[in-house]
């Protein structure tokens, strides 16, 4: 069985690591698994595939500004909306022609179109849609935060603050409708039962078979190791509590929350130090009071992330819209509990009081009343195996890849020898 995962990245955001990390461990598990991409950053990598050479990141870049123009008149609006009329047609690639099955991931950024993705449709093999967010079932956003037009139709789309009825959001939608609504090869899979929800009640997919099958996690790198190592080796500091918080772009990540946890933090004590990375936090907007900040930056691969989480006492995820939480998995599998909203796929990873503490929506109190309960558990050894050991039994790459081997078998009747 020959699979092809299609993604815009190799391994640069949380849904191509995902994806990355799926198609390897397929592999491991015997499978001749690949990955088509527009961007590859790791080029040693041989069974990932990419097509960005000149000519086609020259059309890339010119459909980006054709998009980009259309939705100018919009902005600033908070979110990501892609509008994906324009992009590369795959269709024909030897690579996916030669695939049993096609697997979607994150393909935005113009990287291929609506009308590419009812191509592939047409081609008559099974394709299996992984949702990494919410726009293959809305008129354009990522996440619809309290928005459910997606539900019925949409139109005087929310996030782009749209008057018209007859918007982009309106004309994007009942494209999307018209060629693969109903497709009986297409298959959905989400990694969290929120998302999975979604799905089920979304005009665009309702009528779709949907699974819900969680991302997995390597578990011989995300493991437990000595924290006193882990700290010395990041140059951290070693008696006091240390706060894990990452996002990309930082306080200016308008899905991560970073205003509520600094709220959170004015309601502790100077002993708990604050750590950060994907992004650098300003001093001016670090929370009041003297408070130290540890900025790690960008960690480019798993075995210095691993280090990271293990270095840490608890990882703070203060997310707004979430659809898995991929650091938060990440988090428990090396033993470190997390605090965030009880919001999205976060409650599929964090079990409240069992692997950490799911505070209410946009609550900071409550925040920091869920990072008090970590940091001064009397039994935060044993809070910490859970975590650990909670990872291990649902979240291992055997496990998940016996998932999709299951549905290919059972679902989509495919021969995964």
């Amino acid at each position: 069985m020959k699979i092809v995962h299609v993604n815009f990245w190799d391994k640069k955001g949380g849904a191509a690591i995902a994806a990355n990390r799926l198609h390897k461990a397929m592999i491991n598990h015997g499978i001749d698994s690949k990955m088509l991409v527009f961007d590859k950053l790791y080029d040693n990598d041989n069974s990932v595939t990419t097509i960005n050479t000149f000519f086609n990141k020259l059309i890339v870049s010119f459909f980006n500004i054709i998009e980009s123009r259309q939705l100018v008149k919009f902005r600033p609006f908070i979110g990501n909306f892609s509008i994906s009329s324009l992009g590369l047609d795959i269709s024909k690639l030897k690579i996916i022609n030669d695939a049993d099955v096609l697997y979607l991931h994150w393909i935005n950024n113009n990287f291929i179109s609506i009308s590419t993705i009812n191509k592939l449709l047409k081609l008559g093999k099974p394709v299996v849609w992984f949702l990494h967010d919410m726009w293959p079932m809305t008129g354009g956003c990522h996440h619809s935060f309290e928005c459910n037009k997606y539900q019925s139709k949409c139109e005087s789309c929310d996030l782009l603050k749209s008057t018209k009825k007859k918007d982009i959001s309106f004309q994007n939608f009942n494209k999307k409708l018209s060629l693969f609504g109903t497709k009986y090869n297409l298959e959905i899979i989400t990694p969290s039962i929120w998302l999975g929800d979604c799905a089920k009640k979304s005009t665009l997919f309702k009528n779709q078979k949907i699974s819900i099958i969680p991302n997995l996690i390597d578990v011989s790198i995300f493991k437990k190791i000595n924290k006193q190592y882990a700290r010395e080796f990041l140059n951290l500091p070693q008696n006091k509590k240390l706060i894990l918080f990452g996002a990309d772009m930082g306080e200016n990540n308008p899905y991560k929350g970073w205003s509520y946890l600094s709220k959170a933090l004015e309601l502790l004590d100077n002993n708990y130090v604050l750590v950060s990375f994907g992004g650098d936090l300003k001093n001016s907007i670090i929370a009041k009071g003297s408070k130290e900040v540890y900025s790690i930056g960008k960690l480019f691969d798993d075995c210095s992330l691993s280090l990271l989480y293990n270095a840490c006492d608890v990882f703070a995820m203060p997310s707004l819209a979430e659809a898995f939480g991929q650091t938060a998995l990440e988090s428990i599998s090396c033993g470190t509990p997390v605090v965030g909203f009880d919001i999205g796929g976060i409650p599929d990873i964090v079990d409240h009081k069992v692997t950490g503490y799911l505070a209410k929506y946009k609550n900071a109190n409550d925040l920091s009343i869920g990072i008090k309960w970590v940091l001064e558990n009397p039994e935060y050894d044993k809070l910490s195996k859970t975590c650990q050991s909670y990872a291990l039994t649902k979240f291992s790459s055997k496990h998940v890849v016996e998932q999709h081997l299951n549905l290919l078998k059972e679902s989509l009747k495919i021969n995964c020898v």
